[in-house]
């Protein structure tokens, strides 16, 4: 129950304060002196978002099952501050309680009862398949986004395996080569070695051929000369020197290497091959190496998109089936709550001064992600045809199926009603009157109207006026006849006289 309510700088309003009871209490007022702006300061405390100045501040105090809250939002330096008990909150805390307790009726809610998402809501909640069409939307939203990305890979399938061929033949010259990048480094060193190593042993072989066909030879045949010349001591030196030579020959011999030309020669035919890919690529062989790595993964990707799609297709299947057996319990929880529905309606309604309305509600087939049909209220005022409300009720109608359907909400402690009058007068205002006076017994409701029969139901009555810019809110008691009487359009005797007549009449005394 809503016990204070502070409004400490709300726009127009400043340092005004609030004190409602138990049962009914309602707020009246010239036009334009901010009736509504009770409500708004409620909507700005849960966390309304707008261009609030600097200094709003809206204060509540509530009771809810015995337990007493104060709730506060306030605006500093450009920042939302809210307050629980004193201390700082935050905005979810503050709205889950003051939701808790109080539930709103604005003047929007008049033209929102003719919305289909609004009379599927309400019924559903009322019946109780909200929850399993709420899981039902769930499910229907993963089964579209697996439609979608069937749709997307079978779209994508000719892309797919062309792309899948120029990875494979990307990946054909890479392998073929099968060196790491150390073992590429490797190969090309050897080959640098094996051609310096080329270059010695072409110089070892020309030495060691310059020794056997020239310079032996020649040392040979002039040890003969000296030999024959009787000159042994010239002879001995030619022949040291031919050992000499002969020295000179095993150190060339000693220079030579051997390599294994298949072996060098399959280094080279691998090494033209990865320069080859180098020119291709613009890249060092160890970028190319990682951009190998790269279309690997991506080869592995494409070809898990098979398995994917087989994976969706079971996923879809699997989803469709479930959607099928909940689709089917939807249905029969909302077919098995429509007469109960129907039948609260139509009290609230004929209490309302709609004794001879008709309403139903109309199941149409339509499969989607509410389910297996769609929910459409139909309506007739004078037990004629039945059409959709917006083609057949009038705009006080309207506002009491509006307050039919709000009822039928989970229950709160405290119902705020603004305006919920608009289109009403006569009899039938008076019987809106009455109808609300009998549920305040029950809970706090709190209605700002321009009816003067509502405001003479009241158990506790608030006036809004205006001071120059300001607006005020003060509680009326003795006063709160003429107030009534202005409510009828003019302030006599006649007026105050009708007025204490209007309040035993909505009082039953």
């Amino acid at each position: 129950m809503l016990v204070r309510l502070s409004i400490e700088k709300f726009f127009l309003i400043e340092d005004q304060e609030l004190n409602f009871d138990k049962g009914l209490n309602v707020i009246t007022g010239e036009t334009g002196t901010g009736k509504s702006m009770a409500v708004s300061a409620l909507l700005f405390l849960s966390g309304q978002q707008g261009d609030y100045p600097e200094g709003t501040a809206v204060e509540l105090e509530l009771s809810i099952d015995g337990e007493d809250y104060v709730l506060r939002r306030e605006v500093k330096n450009g920042r939302s501050r809210f307050y629980l008990n004193g201390m700082g909150s935050t905005q979810k805390v503050v709205k889950d309680i003051l939701l808790k307790s109080l539930i709103f009726q604005g003047q929007e809610d008049r033209l929102k009862i003719l919305r289909k998402d609004f009379q599927r809501d309400v019924f559903d909640k009322t019946v109780g398949s909200y929850f399993i069409r709420k899981t039902f939307e769930e499910l229907y939203q993963q089964l579209e986004e697996v439609r979608k990305n069937i749709d997307q890979l079978l779209s994508l399938e000719r892309e797919r395996e062309i792309r899948i061929r120029v990875i494979e033949e990307e990946l054909k010259d890479i392998e073929k080569i099968g060196w790491s990048e150390e073992e590429y480094i490797n190969a090309y060193q050897t080959v640098e070695r094996y051609a310096q190593a080329e270059k010695k042993n072409k110089l070892s072989s020309e030495g060691i051929e310059h020794i056997d066909n020239f310079l032996i030879p020649s040392i040979k045949n002039l040890a003969k000369l000296l030999g024959e010349l009787g000159l042994e001591q010239e002879r001995q030196s030619i022949l040291r020197m031919q050992e000499e030579v002969y020295n000179i020959r095993r150190r060339l011999s000693d220079l030579y290497e051997n390599w294994d030309m298949d072996y060098i020669n399959q280094l080279n035919e691998k090494i033209f091959l990865v320069q080859k890919l180098e020119r291709r690529y613009g890249r060092k062989y160890g970028e190319i190496l990682r951009i190998a790595q790269k279309l690997g993964e991506e080869l592995e990707r494409l070809r898990g998109v098979e398995t994917d799609l087989e994976n969706l297709q079971s996923l879809k299947e699997k989803l469709e089936q479930q959607l099928k057996v909940l689709g089917e319990n939807l249905s029969a929880k909302r077919k098995e709550g429509k007469e109960k529905f129907v039948n609260l309606v139509l009290e609230h309604l004929k209490d309302l001064g709609l004794e001879g309305a008709l309403f139903d509600v109309v199941f149409e087939e339509q499969k989607g992600r509410f389910g297996f049909e769609d929910i459409k209220f139909v309506f007739s005022s004078y037990r004629g045809e039945l059409k959709d409300l917006g083609q057949v009720a009038s705009g006080g109608e309207i506002s009491r199926i509006a307050l039919s359907l709000f009822l039928l909400s989970p229950v709160a402690e405290t119902y705020l009603l603004d305006e919920i009058d608009v289109g009403i007068s006569g009899d039938t205002s008076l019987k809106v009157a009455k109808f609300l006076k009998r549920l305040s017994s029950k809970m706090q409701v709190i209605v700002i109207t321009h009816s003067p029969a509502l405001a003479s139901a009241g158990d506790k009555h608030f006036k809004t006026y205006r001071e120059g810019s300001k607006v005020f809110i003060k509680e009326l008691k003795e006063d709160r006849l003429k107030e009534v009487a202005r409510l009828m359009g003019i302030v006599n005797n006649q007026t105050i006289k009708g007025a204490m007549e209007l309040i035993r009449e909505v009082s039953g005394v």
